[in-house]
């Protein structure tokens, strides 16, 4: 189960959702603060149980939504552009493969972002598999598309680790 929400940098509200086992799930947009809600292009893949979170974009458009989706049948993270405009994903672009996930019952996915108030920037930490003597947090500095810049791992080969949080 699967629930996000943003405010673009032009102020529209987003949401995006699949709740109970995969049955229910949408992506809408209020472009009135939230009174009034329109039904958009869905961004879930059809195994409907992958996990993401939106971001504000840093682009043109200031209502273009950024969405860090991870593909667990894929162990991939990738950034899907969403155009406010054409109601499109215009491109999904890797920022890593051999993501191993936790169980998608089990616990909550393992990565976090926050967007970098001096630049647009999102910064992303995520863990590569759950409770291994080999997991790695990891961590990318991300400007859309055409920019994804993996950093330095912020820890390397720890068992027993659970949950991250970027704060900015």
């Amino acid at each position: 189960n699967e629930i996000s929400i943003t405010r673009t940098r032009g102020g529209n509200l987003w949401i995006a959702y699949d709740t109970d086992g995969g049955t229910e799930t949408g992506f809408y947009r209020s472009v009135d603060a939230g009174a009034n809600w329109t039904i958009r292009t869905n961004i879930n893949e059809a195994s409907n149980t992958d996990y993401y979170q939106l971001f504000p974009g840093n682009a043109a458009d200031d209502d273009d939504v950024w969405v860090v989706y991870w593909d667990r049948s894929a162990d991939e993270i990738t950034l899907k552009v969403h155009d406010d405009s054409g109601d499109t994903t215009e491109s999904e672009t890797s920022i890593s493969t051999g993501m191993a996930d936790a169980g998608h019952f089990d616990v909550n996915a393992q990565f976090s972002g926050s967007i970098r108030h001096s630049d647009g920037h999102l910064i992303l930490a995520a863990w590569n598999s759950l409770d291994a003597v080999t997991s790695d947090l990891k961590c990318w500095d991300i400007n859309g598309s055409g920019s994804i810049t993996a950093k330095t791992n912020l820890i390397t080969d720890i068992d027993d680790c659970f949950g991250a949080a970027v704060f900015i």
